[in-house]
């Protein structure tokens, strides 16, 4: 079987806004926040990492359904989501 090319097309520019705490009342904040989850992404993140938080998180997709994309085990594309995230958050402490 051909392995698939991984892409970043699905990660959009701009961040869907309903990821974000839909209560916020400080825009400045919360465009700073968007500028820096997709800088981060883009800066941080491995490029397997990026896929499967975003075909997870963004486009809903289940584990399972990720890993045979990948032609890994659903034990790797949660690792790869646990690492990502433990990334992200560690790098937005900095915005605090």
């Amino acid at each position: 079987m051909p392995r698939r090319e991984l892409s970043l097309d699905c990660l959009p520019q701009e961040l869907p806004a309903n990821i974000f705490d839909k209560n916020a009342t400080n825009d400045v904040d919360l465009s700073r926040m968007k500028h820096f989850l997709h800088t981060a992404m883009y800066i941080e993140l491995t490029e397997k990492q990026r896929y499967c938080l975003c075909e997870r998180y963004l486009k809903g997709r289940k584990v399972k359904d990720i890993a045979a994309d990948l032609n890994i085990d659903a034990t790797g594309v949660s690792r790869h989501i646990k690492r990502a995230l433990a990334v992200l958050q560690k790098r937005s402490r900095y915005l605090m």
